[in-house]
């Protein structure tokens, strides 16, 4: 609302230090600080990744221009320092060498990627595969061959190696079942740097190939260039101490390529733009792509219709702040209708048919925001089709974020959600898909089936850099419940291959504060676990308030027929709620319901006490 996160003062000095008592350090994310006096004095204690604002030089100038006070500076020493004694950094050496990727290590991730997993849907009992049944299974689309392992951005990670789900399947079919592999779509792995045949300068009526390039010596391509050259292509890869070109520096200037783009083939080109910092393109005078922005290497992709042949007007904007340097142009033309019938062909010819459908890192990711729910590169399509061919079809979701289902939903049996399950995927979902793991995981967000039933519809993206947030508190599930809008997929949703029952429920109230307590019993044929959900409605209070809200949970694993107690403790604060007008937390003396479930929309039991 005006401010720059790192210059902030009622979000760093108010609430997080005064309010609610911080002693640590506030730290700026990477290049995210614009200033000097007004961060520190804001509350920003330290600037990363480098001192670009936080210096000596700048420091020194602030304080003998009365900008900021040396106080300032000794609280982010202080703060520093508490920070520095408190890891033992001045006591101890850092230990060198270390195990990697022990058998301990391989057996966390699988057992985190299992634990993970979502059921969403099972009819007629799909899931598991029979195996005794099942004699061939198709396995398709554009997650199926390569592990998902997790989102872009600094989340991603290089795993010490990573198992795909066609990897693990075809393992554990063995020599029993035979497994048929197509890739259904294009995906954008599948993108190649676009080649110097492929640009035209404007030299002699674009009859040069390559593309004319302008290096300025600023970070907005204003003024003159420095240099002006035919490049083949756009794209360089350099380190954070090595000019580009002699004479422009390593930090501050910026890139012009203008030519024109001539496709070698007609039809939808995925186009992506990889950088760091910011880049942009335009095609056909229209801005395709925009990451305009200090950051880490970064991508975006669109696609866009191509004719071959045709001179389509280029420009590709770059600029560099400090650090490393790189773009990278790539692209790839989709050809989805020869991969799709393959996939649809695969599947007539099995038993069974699982669809890795999803997302990817190049997809969703720190830096931008996912326009809409639809999953991309025709992948509805083709679970549409492969649906239309073998009704025994399995779509298993590789996503970080909900996407739309209505054109496939009803006529697929079983769902899962398996989020980005890391370097064992494959072995995690095998697992799961053949039985010999119980899901239980449970969704920690809303499925919507619509996008007009979230929250943020009517206010998303918002206009001119500014955001209406018009469902107050009424976040996720809290939203749905108020409004009475019935999600696909509730929070806190997860079937089993067993069934749970839940019974004698009590409630202990203790000053502001509750026991809760209540029977779990596996019902089912399998083991399995279950995680409880606690949530908590305020009955009677001054201030609006969401219709239930989740205050606790346990997990407890249970042979059948085996059941078990599980105790809760709700503290005050699970009865509390913030008063804008006292500007504290309050618990206000009245009824409240506890009620425990499955879900939160799946209640089982619920109680009302006195709080």
């Amino acid at each position: 609302n005006g401010y720059y996160c790192c210059e902030n003062p009622v979000l760093l000095n108010e609430i997080l230090k005064k309010q609610w008592g911080f002693k640590g350090l506030a730290v700026s994310d990477w290049n995210a600080t614009h200033s000097c006096a007004e961060a520190l004095n804001a509350g920003l204690d330290l600037e990363m990744p480098e001192g670009k604002h936080f210096n000596r030089e700048n420091i020194t100038e602030a304080i003998e221009s009365g900008a900021l006070c040396e106080e300032t500076i000794n609280d982010c020493i202080r703060r520093l320092l508490r920070v520095m004694l408190a890891m033992g950094y001045f006591e101890k050496q850092i230990p060198e060498g270390g195990e990697l990727d022990t058998p301990e290590h391989r057996s966390l991730a699988l057992e985190a990627a299992r634990s993970s997993v979502v059921l969403l849907k099972n009819d007629d009992s799909t899931l598991p595969i029979d195996c005794r049944k099942v004699k061939s299974i198709a396995v398709i689309g554009p997650n199926a061959a390569v592990a998902r392992t997790g989102g872009g951005g600094s989340s991603r990670v290089q795993p010490f190696y990573s198992v795909s789900p066609l990897e693990a399947i075809i393992k554990k079919a063995g020599n029993d079942i035979k497994v048929n592999y197509a890739q259904g779509c294009l995906t954008e792995a599948a993108g190649v740097v676009i080649e110097y045949q492929s640009f035209l300068t404007h030299e002699s009526k674009g009859s040069k190939n390559g593309l004319w390039a302008e290096y300025f010596d600023n970070m907005d391509c204003m003024g003159t260039p420095v240099l002006s050259r035919v490049e083949e292509k756009p794209g360089f890869d350099v380190g954070g101490d090595t000019e580009l070109i002699p004479g422009l520096g390593i930090d501050y200037y910026s890139i012009r390529y203008t030519g024109y783009l001539v496709p070698p083939e007609s039809g939808s080109y995925w186009i992506s733009l990889t950088s760091d910092d910011g880049s942009r393109l335009f095609i056909n005078n229209e801005m395709l792509i925009d990451i305009w922005s200090i950051q880490g290497m970064k991508t975006k992709s669109a696609v866009v219709k191509l004719e071959e042949g045709v001179r389509y007007p280029l420009r590709i904007e770059y600029f560099q702040n400090t650090g490393y340097a790189g773009l990278k142009l790539e692209w790839v033309r989709l050809e989805n209708a020869d991969h799709m019938d393959q996939a649809v062909e695969c599947a007539r010819q099995s038993d069974i048919a699982v669809v890795f459908a999803g997302l990817s890192d190049m997809v969703e990711s720190e830096g931008w925001d996912r326009k809409d729910l639809e999953m991309p590169f025709g992948q509805d399509e083709l679970i549409s089709r492969v649906a239309a061919v073998n009704p025994n079809i399995i779509v298993v979701l590789i996503n970080g974020s909900p996407v739309s289902m209505n054109k496939w939903i009803v006529h697929v049996p079983a769902v899962i959600e398996a989020w980005y399950p890391g370097q064992e995927c494959g072995n995690a979902l095998t697992d799961i898909l053949f039985g010999d793991v119980n899901p239980s995981g449970k969704l920690p967000f809303t499925y919507p089936i619509a996008w007009e039933d979230c929250p943020a519809y009517g206010n998303y993206p918002g206009s001119k850099g500014e955001v209406s947030y018009e469902e107050d508190i009424f976040v996720g599930y809290r939203y749905f419940d108020k409004k009475g809008i019935a999600p696909l997929f509730p929070f806190g949703h997860g079937l089993s291959y067993t069934s749970f029952g839940y019974s004698d429920m009590k409630v202990e109230v203790q000053g502001k504060s509750a026991a809760v307590s209540f029977r779990v019993k596996n019902t089912g044929a399998c083991p399995g676990a279950e995680v409880a959900q606690i949530y908590v409605s305020d009955i009677q209070c001054s201030a609006e308030r969401p219709p239930k809200e989740l205050k606790g949970f346990a997990k407890v694993y249970l042979e059948p027929g085996e059941e078990k107690e599980i105790s809760v403790i709700l503290d005050k604060n699970a009865f509390s709620f913030y008063n804008p007008q006292t500007d504290a937390w309050m618990v206000e003396p009245g009824q409240f319901e506890i009620l425990a479930g499955s879900s939160s929309q799946d209640i089982r039991l619920r109680q009302i006490v006195t709080i």
